[in-house]
């Protein structure tokens, strides 16, 4: 039910916005990137046993602060896209 909101929602924007999203999204995830890196890879040396869920939500916390203190600005769609991809890219240096 909340998921055909949402769907109803989406396709009802205009091309012009999704691509403005996406584009925003997109550059602000580039902009964030080392820094999700450095994050995560903290976060793997302090919590290495712990929980995906865990880690993943201490890795959001030090990354907002991070960001916030340097005055670059988020969305929280862009910090969990970063720290996904930080995730993606830290196993493929274990390889």
């Amino acid at each position: 039910m909340i998921l055909d909101f949402f769907k109803n929602l989406w396709s009802g924007v205009s091309p012009f916005l999704k691509i403005f999203v996406k584009t925003t999204i997109s550059n602000m995830v580039a902009e964030i990137g080392e820094i999700a890196l450095e994050t995560v890879e903290i976060v793997e040396e302090k919590k290495g046993g712990a929980s995906g869920s865990e880690k993943f939500s201490e890795a959001y916390n030090i990354l907002i602060s991070r960001l916030y203190n340097r005055g670059i600005k988020y969305t929280k769609n862009a910090v969990n896209i970063a720290i996904e991809m930080a995730v993606g890219v830290m196993k493929e240096k274990v390889r």
